[in-house]
């Protein structure tokens, strides 16, 4: 999707009159890193002259300084490309903070390595929005996040109190079995939307507490080890192409809803993972809303929901297609499929692509993982068939 496409997405939501200007406009700080005389600066715009240059040995004291030194109304911070480590320390926005922060690399040349790299072995977040009241709105852009000794159950961008944009971010390394890479969700936010592709390794891409009108486009989440997306308590969700990749235990479920109100819609989500234990893609706890699902891709011996909690979840365009074969001799086939829907009525259409020598053909035991194609007698040469399974509408 276009850029523009995006800001008209979420522009409906505020972001585009509070964050379209800023986004232009010379950064209040630059931040580098001299390797000449071992430096971190931050230096203010030289429209900004009541702001003093910020010179140290330690990174996470610059950037946190430049971060305290904005006016009240916020602005924006530039990171020049190159790995900045904070050491065990993390960075902080003020829990009084009302503004509008931008905190934006030079560049993200491919998520594992090149551009601007935020950097930590702290025992908590790489940057945490403190307090517990919603405010302020913060966009963070072209910037890898990485613990680089993770501990277990660290969140890495601790979102919950401030109205978050993501564009082009990655979020590595994020706990080792039960971190959270990402947790937003501040009372009565406005929105959240994620752009491009924002991983978390560890526990999952976590939205919580009343996000409203959240927005993830070309999400991942990588090797979480509980759950992919854990959305818990918000409103109307939109997850565009969310992609989980290579779960780590058999107990991980995909995309776990947990009191998720209104209408929401996940377009494409693709559960990848490599054969072995079986993950389920789908549960629903404590439905309060429905969740439609448009198009999915998942291993085929992974189930695609827990048959407990699977209320609300309305799956649109479900349907499979493929080729089989009766070979010469034989009167029937069995065909796997992938549409494992409960309690739904399933089309099948064959089309032969062979010579079917003027046998009869029709489908018979459909069950929720195979059909069975049959013919009325054997047939000297192969028959091929053509098979599209769609869901019929209830």
């Amino acid at each position: 999707m276009a850029v523009n496409g995006i800001k008209q997405t979420f522009g409906q939501y505020g972001f585009e009159q509070n964050f379209g200007s800023n986004l232009v406009v010379p950064a209040t700080y630059i931040i580098y890193y001299n390797p000449d005389n071992q430096l971190y600066y931050a230096e203010p715009s030289r429209e900004r002259d009541d702001l003093q240059m910020i010179t140290g040995t330690n990174a996470a004291l610059v950037i946190q300084s430049a971060i305290n030194a904005l006016p009240s109304g916020g602005g924006k911070i530039f990171i020049k490309n190159g790995t900045y480590n904070l050491g065990a320390n993390g960075l902080t926005i003020a829990s009084t903070f009302n503004g509008e922060l931008i905190i934006e690399g030079e560049a993200m040349k491919n998520y594992y390595n090149g551009g601007t790299s935020i950097e930590s072995t702290v025992n908590g977040s790489i940057l945490d929005k403190l307090g517990t009241t919603a405010g302020g709105r913060l966009w963070l852009k072209n910037l890898r996040f990485k613990h680089t000794t993770p501990a277990s159950g660290l969140t890495t961008l601790d979102l919950m109190y401030i109205n978050a944009f993501l564009e082009n971010v990655m979020v590595w390394d994020a706990g080792t079995r039960a971190g959270t890479g990402i947790k937003a969700g501040p009372t009565a936010m406005e929105s959240t939307v994620v752009w491009n592709h924002v991983h978390s390794e560890g526990f999952a891409i976590c939205f919580d507490l009343s996000v409203d009108h959240l927005i993830g486009i070309g999400m991942s989440a990588a090797y979480p080890s509980n759950r992919g997306f854990y959305i818990h308590d918000c409103w109307e969700v939109q997850l565009i192409e969310p992609h989980v990749f290579q779960p780590t235990q058999s107990s991980v479920f995909a995309f776990y809803f947990d009191y998720v109100y209104g209408n929401s819609v996940l377009i494409s989500p693709w559960l990848e993972k490599a054969s072995g234990a079986d993950c389920t893609m789908f549960k629903h706890l404590n439905v309060r809303g429905n969740v439609q699902i448009i198009g999915y891709m998942k291993p085929a011996q992974d189930p695609l929901y827990d048959p407990t909690f699977n209320k609300g979840l309305y799956f649109v365009g479900d349907n499979d297609e493929g080729t089989a074969t009766i070979t010469a001799g034989n009167t029937s086939v069995t065909v796997s499929h992938r549409c494992s829907i409960a309690n739904a009525t399933y089309a099948i259409i064959l089309t032969p692509t062979s010579d079917t020598g003027g046998k009869r053909y029709w489908i018979s035991e459909k069950t929720s993982s195979t059909f069975t194609i049959s013919i009325d007698s054997a047939y000297t040469s192969n028959i091929t068939f053509d098979w599209v399974m769609q869901r019929i509408p209830s």
